[in-house]
């Protein structure tokens, strides 16, 4: 929000009740995540549709997550430094996700990143590994694509949908940009 004039006054904000939740459940392809990754895990809950309203929270101990929010069609994601990308799915909250009537075993979500993977190394002419390297990646002919950092050895890995025919290019501030690998499968 902006105020030019810079006086409170005239400003409101609109605040709508929660009348229903999402329960879901945070997890890494091998399995449940550790209480140093989840500490790093943010779920987000937005209406992508013009004048949406959004809400977050952090994840619990047991992985678990809890949003309040209204009736209608949200994408609910987590992301995190552990996550390269933020992870979503649409989600219709219809009156099986009402607060008066929810239950554990009506409606838990399970958010995952893709199991698949490219992972690897970027190194400069000498072989040292290069730190906080920005990379990405797309497919050619299909959906998929990533975004990863490198670690302080140059290692980094990107999680992305299953197939063929991707590219992965590379940034970096030092250096500026590295180019780009393509057919990788």
């Amino acid at each position: 929000v902006t105020d030019s004039a810079l006086t409170p006054s005239g400003k409101n904000f609109t605040f709508t009740a929660a009348t229903h939740k999402i329960v879901g459940l945070v997890q890494k392809p091998g399995g449940s995540v550790n209480a140093t990754e989840r500490g790093m895990l943010w779920t987000f809950a937005y209406q992508p549709q013009a004048g949406g309203k959004g809400t977050g929270t952090q994840v619990a101990a047991d992985g678990t997550f809890t949003l309040y929010v209204t009736p209608g069609v949200w994408k609910v994601g987590v992301s995190g430094e552990n996550m390269p990308f933020p992870v979503e799915i649409q989600v219709d909250v219809d009156s099986t996700y009402a607060l008066a009537s929810y239950t554990a075993s009506t409606k838990t979500i399970i958010i995952a990143p893709p199991s698949d993977f490219i992972e690897g190394y970027v190194k400069d002419s000498a072989g040292n590994g290069l730190a906080n390297v920005s990379l990405y990646s797309w497919r050619t002919g299909g959906p998929g694509g990533g975004n990863a950092r490198t670690d302080s050895q140059g290692y980094y890995k990107m999680y992305v949908t299953a197939g063929s025919g991707y590219s992965v290019g590379a940034q970096s501030q030092t250096y500026g940009y590295l180019g780009e690998q393509s057919g990788i499968t």
